[in-house]
Formats: structure tokens, sequence, C-alpha cells
């Protein structure tokens, strides 16, 4: 696929090896004259609930991941690694999900909060970390807040910058 400025004449391509399904939603990246494409990763998200969150989890959970290279958009987490779908943001649930995106280099901040949250969505998170398969770092965001229209400071989103980053551990 290409795109081509129609002031400047520069050409956008999408390389797109693959017959592609109309219900497929997918990432591509971006390829300019004379730069190399940003590579396609994959981000493990591991969201920490606290322990005083409420037991109704009627709620969809969005997440956003901001970097020097740019973000990888609005994403909800509905399915969490080897967990029941109405199982996910439990009391005390360490949560792992994974999102294949374009690498946004070096994480920054993270935008997270509730989907059309409703009077009962009561959500309490305490930590989220981000491992980057690309650059092999850990970036973690203290939380410690609630996402309640009626809890805390009664916002259901947030911008949070990174807290610390390290190496990520071989195991």
């Amino acid at each position: 696929m290409r795109l081509r400025d129609s002031v400047s004449c520069d050409e956008l391509r999408f390389p797109v090896e693959m017959w592609l399904d109309p219900d497929a939603i997918i990432e591509l990246p971006a390829v300019w004259p004379d730069s190399p494409p940003l590579p396609l990763i994959v981000y493990q998200v591991i969201i920490y609930t606290g322990a005083d969150s409420s037991n109704d989890t009627n709620f969809t959970v969005f997440l956003n991941i901001y970097g020097s290279k740019g973000d990888i958009g609005r994403r909800s987490l509905r399915n969490a690694a080897g967990t029941q779908p109405d199982s996910i943001f439990k009391p005390s649930n360490a949560d792992t999900f994974e999102l294949e995106a374009v690498s946004v280099q070096n994480i920054e901040s993270i935008e997270i909060g509730l989907l059309e949250p409703k009077e009962t969505s009561h959500w309490f998170v305490d930590r989220v970390q981000i491992l980057d398969s690309d650059g092999g770092r850990l970036y973690m965001f203290d939380v410690k807040s609630w996402f309640s229209a009626s809890k805390g400071n009664g916002s259901t989103q947030r911008r949070l910058s990174t807290t610390r980053v390290t190496e990520a551990q071989e195991e």
C-alpha cells in the first residue's frame, strides 16, 4: 500500500505481504524513503489490581502506550493470557496481556482507563508493568489509584509517566 503527499510528493509505503481478512485488524509499520521501518514487536503488559478493588468487573479497560516514536493507539484489554474473560481485573489479580504494535522505542507514558464506565465501575490499580520485547526493558508505572466516578478523585482514566525502567531479567 502506498500514500503520496500531494504537496511534497513524498511516498509513504506500508509493506503488506499477506492476504488480508476483511475483519482483521493488523499493525503495519510505515516506510519513509531512505528510512528503515520501525519493527513490529510484542508488548507484554501486566496489570496488578489492588486487593480493595470491587469484585464487579463488568467494564472494559483500555491502554495506550506512548514513546519517543509515537503511540500504539487505544487498545481494549479483554483477553488476558491464560485467564477467562469474566475473571480479569479481580481483586489481587495480576493479568497479563500481549499487544502487537509497531515499536514506539523508549516508553515514556501510558494512558489507562475504563471505556464507557458505569456507576458501579470501581477498579483500584496498584501498578502496571510493560516488557518491551524489542529492547528487553521492563517499564514500571506506580498507579495506586481508583478508576471510578465515585471513588478516589472521580477519574476513570489517567495518563501516567514511567516510574522506573530496568533491564529485563533472563529466565
